[in-house]
């Protein structure tokens, strides 16, 4: 069946950046146990088909193709999917599991690929970390992992750890009994925040249950023995393996019906989200342990940085005015600073390793920040240290301490990050000479594609994990990244959901249009959609907008012009469009949107929102278009056979009437105005 046109979000990261793996014998084995059937087949990449890659000259409306599907077994079958173009390949929860995984853990394998998951189903001895540390003792049990290493014997001297297997056990029936719990209140005003690690994860955590339970109204309608992968467009509701879900028959409108459906299908990709991320963490963390109790002195570093100060604080002679600058909170010993990267208002100050969740990952890092600070002679002088030692004791520092994220805050935007040596230097590269420094780290196989995360987002406290593309301020720098292979199309998160992509952000960010013309001219999708940062998912009212429709409330209209010439659209509803774009706006987008999906044109939702002026500037634009002009008529002549959209017509028409009249008499005298029949004998003749 066809997904309704206003589901459709970017392509999901793991089916766009992770590349194959072929598993071999000395694979580190993938685990699964107590996942239940529902949630291994279930399609992570629902509502997600890439828009671009539609049937060519297929049109947008009710295009059926034929896609491979992977099944719970790994097969791939093929089904009528939606708008997307056959080869796109929809992949299944356990196998984006292994490529997420992957992604996360590749720095910390030495090169081994992780093999594809397999569900055990008989008991494994092993003992399992919980994965959340909460005062609610059911979540612990939800989800715990177990982490074993191969204890042959080294053929070096300090070995690095070889991981042997994960074990991944979800209990279905904790699940249950944490979605019987509720959800917790969450903090909604950014300014009571103290920004300090421990009350990101807090949040972070309640975000999560949130998920959960979404994912037990998902399951609580799957059926184990049919698989469908969306729903279709015309019914009222939502199918899932076969079993209808949710009744969206009540009075509730339809933008607010595809919102719900796009939340309910997207939870397995969110779960996914959540899966890796947290399981990740708990590997990473093990193989540090292992490695640390044999730790060769050259690699500790020293271990604690100290409270280092910045190039300020340092002409002052004080050893702790950098401290009496930052918020009370930072003063705590616990909460000892690192150092203070970044120009004066632009700072990023870096929380002392014991908050970072691999303290040895993190001096390693640390190494490379310090060494970027310095410039560009210090940076290739610790990059060649770093790539010796990495040779010398055979394992992989250079691509940790390149990929290890650090957490750091950053006072002036008032937002927390967990972001990768690279990001860092892209967010400080304000000159054009700058992107010597961003080129030499990919020389030395930087993740161009790498993602940072952001804490709050929006007015809701939300966490958002970014492509560290969307840092760039400079074209040079952003064609740089793209070049070395950084995906333009991968999507961001917002609370774990699928959102957007780095054209979204920057067009919500009002970013110059010289980097959305870097975007666009690599192919970027015009047509991906946005959660709102301050309507998320997961909360009462979310809300999802197109990046047209945000660009018609914020930007000018040459971008709004370069947006619409590479075929984007508006598929939600015209009614916000028409009353918070500017007016310079409406006269580009009128006629664009007539053509696009005239029967929204006289929706009485639309005409409700929008006021008397604007109405007559909408219609008169699109009378100066021929083609806006034909496509109305040819919309108003077939709703005429169709008794239910007849119906709408007339409504919205009499609307128009009644609170337009100026608009009305725009439609009837210059849109539908005809050459009168004056030989039909049921006419008047016109007076001489």
């Amino acid at each position: 069946p066809t997904p309704p046109k206003s589901w459709l979000i970017p392509h999901a990261s793991w089916s766009m950046n992770m590349p194959e793996t072929s598993s071999s014998p000395g694979s580190p084995k993938l685990l699964l146990q107590g996942f239940p059937d529902w949630l291994l087949e279930a399609d992570v990449t629902a509502c997600q088909v890439p828009r671009q890659s539609a049937a060519a000259g297929a049109g947008l409306a009710g295009t059926s193709v034929t896609c491979e599907i992977l099944d719970a077994t790994g097969k791939q079958s093929n089904q009528a999917v939606g708008v997307a173009a056959a080869g796109d390949v929809l992949i299944c929860f356990k196998t984006a599991l292994q490529r997420r995984l992957q992604n996360e853990l590749d720095p910390y394998l030495d090169g081994a690929p992780l093999s594809e998951a397999e569900t055990v189903t008989q008991p494994v001895i092993r003992k399992l970390v919980q994965l959340e540390d909460l005062d609610d003792t059911t979540y612990h049990d939800v989800v715990n992992v177990g982490i074993n290493f191969d204890t042959a014997d080294p053929s070096h001297e300090h070995p690095w750890p070889k991981l042997k297997d994960i074990l991944i056990r979800f209990d279905f029936e904790c699940l249950c009994k944490v979605a019987a719990m509720g959800k917790q209140e969450l903090v909604i005003d950014p300014k009571e925040l103290d920004m300090t690690p421990h009350e990101w994860h807090e949040i972070c955590v309640k975000w999560r249950r949130r998920v959960l339970i979404k994912l037990k109204e998902f399951a609580e309608f799957a059926d184990k023995d049919k698989y469908t992968a969306l729903p279709h467009q015309s019914t009222s509701r939502i199918t899932i393996y076969g079993r209808e879900t949710l009744d969206f028959t009540k009075a509730v409108r339809e933008e607010d019906k595809n919102v719900e459906r796009c939340i309910i299908a997207n939870v397995p990709g969110a779960f996914c989200e959540i899966l890796a991320e947290s399981v990740g963490i708990e590997v990473k963390k093990c193989i540090e342990q292992r490695y640390s109790s044999c730790l060769p002195p050259e690699l500790n570093f020293g271990m604690t940085l100290g409270a280092h100060a910045s190039s300020e604080s340092v002409q002052s002679d004080h050893p702790n005015a950098m401290l009496e600058k930052l918020p009370h909170s930072h003063k705590d010993p616990q909460h000892c600073l690192t150092h203070v990267f970044g120009s004066p208002g632009s700072q990023y100050t870096v929380f002392g390793t014991t908050l970072q969740p691999c303290p040895l990952f993190a001096v390693w890092a640390l190494q490379v920040w310090m060494a970027l600070e310095e410039g560009e002679h210090a940076l290739m002088e610790k990059l060649k240290e770093l790539e010796a030692l990495s040779r010398s004791h055979g394992l992989p520092l250079l691509s940790i301490a390149l990929s290890c994220p650090i957490i750091c805050s950053s006072q002036a935007a008032k937002r927390m990050f967990s972001i990768p040596v690279l990001g860092y230097a892209v967010a400080s590269s304000s000159k054009e000479e700058d992107i010597v420094k961003v080129n030499l780290l990919m020389q030395y196989r930087a993740d161009a594609d790498a993602a940072y995360s952001m804490f709050p987002c929006g007015s809701k406290c939300s966490s958002g994990t970014f492509q560290v593309l969307g840092l760039a301020s400079s074209p040079a720098v952003m064609r740089a990244l793209v070049k070395h292979g950084a995906q333009v199309n991968r999507e961001t998160r917002l609370n774990y959901f699928a959102s957007g992509g780095t054209l979204w952000s920057k067009i919500w960010r009002r970013s110059d249009e010289d980097l959305i013309d870097v975007l666009l001219a690599s192919r970027a999708d015009a047509n991906c959609r946005g959660w709102h940062p301050d309507q998320p998912p997961l909360l009462e009212n979310p809300k999802m907008y197109e990046v047209l429709r945000v660009a018609a409330a914020t930007c000018d209209p040459p971008l709004v012009k370069k947006l619409l010439t590479h075929k984007a659209e508006i598929q939600s509803g015209y009614a916000g469009v028409f009353a918070q774009a500017s007016v310079r706006n409406i006269k580009v987008l009128a006629a664009p949107l007539a053509i696009q999906r005239p029967e929204l044109m006289f929706k009485a939702v639309t005409l409700r929102k929008a006021d008397n002026h604007r109405l007559s500037l909408i219609f008169d634009e699109v009378a100066k278009v021929p083609k806006a002009c034909q496509t109305l008529h040819k919309y108003v002549n077939d709703s005429t056979e169709k008794p239910a959209e007849r119906s709408s017509l007339l409504e919205g028409i009499a609307m128009l009437i009644r609170n337009s009249p100026g608009a009305a008499k725009i439609v009837f005298d210059s849109i539908f105005a005809q050459k009168p029949h004056v030989q039909d004998a049921n006419r008047n003749a016109l007076p001489a």
